[in-house]
C-alpha cells in the first residue's frame, strides 16, 4: 500500500513539473522595426500556451492610424500530451509622422491571471517608400480551391498538358482576375461595391497576395466566410468558373476621380501530362476530368506551376454633395434615416440619474454618422453619451441603427420639456437634403430624499447614543490616547537612533557622490486602477479618479480637494499648457464623473479612460519636468 502511495505521489509530481514548464507567454512583436513614413507595419499581440480563451486588451494608438484589424489568429493542439496553443491579435498600422516611437506594454487576462507584454520600439524614417508594404499582410486572404459541383457543365480538361504546349500561354488563356463595380460614379458618402473575381478554366489553389488599399474610402468587407463556387460564365464562347476573391462596400471620403487599385492572386496549378491520360483511359473514372483527382497520379506525370494573376484597375468619379439648401446641422450622413427618442419614464426625483435614448435608424453610411447636437435646457447637467451600433454590413448600403444613451441630472424640481432633436441627411434617390426630428418630451422632477436630511438624522441618533453611554465611551477614548502616546514616544526615540546612524554612514561616503548618481523611480499613479481593470467597474473608476487627482495634486502643487476642472484650467493658463492638453484633461474628468455618479457604470469605458489617463500623465510629465 505504501509503495502504491509513493508511486502515486511521484506520478503527480511529474505531472506538476510537466505543466509548470508550459509557461504562458504574452508577447508583442512588429513585422519591421524600421519603416518609411508612408509605409505600414503590423503589430502582433500573441498569447502562447493558454488553456482558455485569453482576453487581450486592444491598445490605443496615439501616433499611428489603424488601417486594418484587429484580425484574430488561433491554434490549439495537444501533441504527445503537451498543450500547444496560441491566440494572436494583428493590427496593420500607418504612422502619422516620422520619429522614434514606443508601443507601451499591452494587458491581457489569461486563465484567471493578468499579464503584461513587452514593449516594442519602431523607427519611422522621413523618406518615402516607392512600394508601401500594406499588401504583404495576408490577414484577409485565406486560400481557396477551385472546385466544381455536380451540376457544372464544364470540366478541368485544360489541366491536361499536351506535348509541346507552352504552359505560360496556356495559363494566360484560361485564367484571369477582373474588378467589377456596381457603379462608376457616386455621391460623396454613397457606397460603391467593388468585387474582384477569379475567372478560371483550371483547377488551382489560390491566395490573394496583394490587396487594394482603397485610399479615399471607408471600407466595409463583405467577403463570405467560406470561399465557394460563385458560378459559371461564358466569355468569348468559352465557359469559365467564377470565384469571388474580394468584395467590399466603399464609402467615398473625398471627391474627384479615384483609382481602385489592382489585386494580385497567386495560383498554384497542377498539370497532368496527356501521355499519362492516354495510357490510362480504361483505368480512369468517367468523371476524372470533372474532379481532377491527382492523388493517384505518379509524381513524374505531374507538372506544378505557380502563376500570379493581376486584375485590372478602375477609376470611379465621386461627386460632391449639392451646396444648395444644406441644413445647418448636416454632418455628412448620406442615405435614408429616421430619428426617435425614448425616456425611461416621465417622473423623476432630484436624486435620479435620468436616461435618454436616441435612436438613428435606416440605411446608408451608418458607420460614419456623427451623433446629433442637443441644446440642453437650463438646469440640466448632462454627461458624455455611450454609443452602440447595431449594423447589418452585408446589406448595400449598410442598414441598422445607432443607439445613443445620454445620462443627465436635474437639481431643481419642476416641469421640464426636452427639446426637439433634429438629424439631417442627404437622400441620394431624391437628390435632396431631408431633416427628421424627435418629438418634444415633457418630464416632471419632484423633490428626492436629500443627503443633508439623512446626515442630520444620523447625527441625532449618534448624539443620543453618546449621551447615554458617555462614561463608557470616555474611558475607552482615554485608554486609546494613552496607548497612542506611549507608542509615539517609542517610535520617536527609534527614529532618532536611526537618523544618527544614517548621518554617520553618509559622512563616511565618498564626497564625489552627487544627486546625479541617484536614480529616482517614477511613481505609478494609476497602479491601483490598473490592478482593478478586470474587476468591478465602480471600484476601478474610483481608483482611477483618485490616482489622477493625486498625480495632479503633486504636479500642480494643489491640495487634492482643490483639484477641480476650474482650478486646473487656471493653473494651466498661468503655465502656458497647450489648449489641446487642457481640453483632453477636461474631457477625461467629464467622462469620469459620468461613470462615478451614474448608477450604471459602463465597464466598456474602463480600458479607454485608463489609457486616456495614461496619456494625460505622459503629456504633463513632458511639460512639468
Amino acid at each position: 500500500m505504501i509503495s502504491f502511495l509513493k508511486k502515486l505521489v511521484f506520478f503527480y509530481f511529474l505531472i506538476g513539473c510537466k505543466y509548470s514548464n508550459a509557461q504562458i507567454k504574452f508577447t508583442a512583436s512588429l513585422s519591421s522595426t524600421q519603416i518609411c513614413k508612408n509605409d505600414f507595419v503590423q503589430l502582433q499581440l500573441k498569447v502562447e500556451k493558454a488553456r482558455g480563451v485569453p482576453k487581450i486588451i486592444s491598445p490605443i494608438f496615439k501616433d499611428f492610424d489603424l488601417v486594418r484589424g484587429p484580425y484574430h489568429e488561433s491554434n490549439i493542439a495537444l501533441i504527445n500530451g503537451e498543450l500547444e496553443s496560441y491566440y494572436a491579435y494583428n493590427y496593420v498600422l500607418k504612422p502619422k509622422a516620422a520619429g522614434n516611437f514606443k508601443f507601451l506594454a499591452a494587458d491581457a487576462e489569461v486563465d484567471g491571471q493578468f499579464y503584461k507584454s513587452n514593449t516594442v520600439i519602431i523607427t519611422v524614417l522621413k523618406k518615402i517608400a516607392t512600394n508601401p508594404n500594406i499588401n504583404n499582410f495576408k490577414t484577409t486572404a485565406p486560400t481557396f480551391k477551385t472546385t466544381t459541383n455536380n451540376n457544372a457543365s464544364i470540366s478541368f480538361a485544360d489541366n491536361i498538358l499536351k506535348s509541346g504546349e507552352n504552359i505560360s500561354e496556356k495559363i494566360k488563356n484560361n485564367m484571369f482576375v477582373q474588378l467589377d463595380v456596381d457603379k462608376t460614379s457616386s455621391y460623396l458618402g454613397e457606397p460603391i461595391v467593388a468585387t474582384y473575381k477569379l475567372y478560371t478554366r483550371l483547377k488551382s489553389e489560390s491566395v490573394i497576395s496583394k490587396t487594394a488599399a482603397f485610399n479615399g474610402f471607408s471600407v466595409v468587407d463583405m467577403q463570405p466566410t467560406n470561399y465557394g463556387n460563385y458560378g459559371q460564365q461564358k466569355i468569348n464562347g468559352k465557359d469559365y468558373f467564377v470565384y469571388v476573391a474580394s468584395k467590399s462596400q466603399l464609402y467615398p471620403l473625398q471627391t474627384g476621380n479615384i483609382e481602385l487599385q489592382k489585386v494580385e492572386v497567386e495560383n498554384n496549378i497542377v498539370f497532368i501530362k496527356e501521355a499519362f491520360i492516354n495510357r490510362n483511359k480504361n483505368l480512369l473514372p468517367v468523371d476524372f476530368l470533372k474532379n481532377l483527382d491527382t492523388t493517384k497520379v505518379p509524381a513524374d506525370e505531374i507538372i506544378k506551376q505557380k502563376f500570379t494573376a493581376l486584375s485590372n484597375s478602375l477609376f470611379v468619379n465621386i461627386k460632391p454633395l449639392p451646396t444648395k439648401d444644406i441644413p445647418k446641422n448636416f454632418k455628412g450622413a448620406v442615405g435614408n434615416f429616421s430619428i426617435s427618442s425614448i425616456l425611461q419614464k416621465n417622473t423623476f426625483t432630484t436624486d435620479d440619474v435620468i436616461k435618454l435614448k436616441i435612436i438613428i435608424s435606416g440605411n446608408g453610411n451608418m458607420q460614419l454618422i456623427n451623433i446629433p447636437q442637443i441644446d440642453w435646457p437650463l438646469g440640466f447637467e448632462a454627461f458624455e453619451p455611450t454609443i452602440k451600433d447595431e449594423f447589418n454590413k452585408l446589406e448595400i448600403p449598410i442598414s441598422g441603427k445607432k443607439i445613443i444613451d445620454y445620462s443627465f441630472i436635474i437639481a431643481k424640481t419642476g416641469i421640464y420639456t426636452l427639446p426637439i432633436i433634429t438629424f439631417s441627411y442627404f437622400n441620394v434617390n431624391q437628390k435632396k437634403y431631408i431633416t427628421d426630428s424627435t418629438k418634444p418630451i415633457v418630464l416632471t422632477v419632484i423633490k428626492g430624499v436629500e443627503k443633508n436630511e439623512i446626515e442630520n438624522n444620523k447625527v441625532v441618533k449618534q448624539n443620543s447614543f453618546y449621551v447615554d453611554n458617555y462614561k463608557w465611551i470616555t474611558g475607552i477614548l482615554v485608554s486609546i490616547i494613552a496607548i497612542a502616546m506611549f507608542l509615539l514616544i517609542k517610535i520617536t526615540k527609534k527614529k532618532k537612533i536611526t537618523n544618527l546612524a544614517t548621518i554617520e554612514i553618509e559622512e563616511n561616503k565618498n564626497e564625489k557622490t552627487t544627486t546625479e548618481n541617484i536614480i529616482l523611480q517614477p511613481k505609478d499613479w494609476l497602479v491601483e486602477a490598473h490592478n482593478k481593470i478586470f474587476g468591478d467597474s465602480n471600484t476601478f473608476f474610483k481608483e482611477l479618479n483618485l490616482g489622477l487627482k493625486n498625480y495632479l495634486s503633486t504636479k500642480l502643487n494643489l491640495p487634492v480637494a482643490a483639484v477641480t476642472k476650474k482650478n486646473i484650467e487656471i493653473v494651466f493658463n498661468k503655465n502656458n499648457v497647450d489648449a489641446d492638453t487642457t481640453l483632453k484633461l477636461q474631457q477625461l474628468f467629464t467622462n469620469l464623473e459620468m461613470q462615478l455618479y451614474s448608477p450604471f457604470a459602463n465597464s466598456e469605458k474602463m480600458q479607454e479612460l485608463y489609457y486616456d489617463a495614461q496619456e494625460i500623465i505622459r503629456l504633463l510629465d513632458r511639460f512639468y519636468k
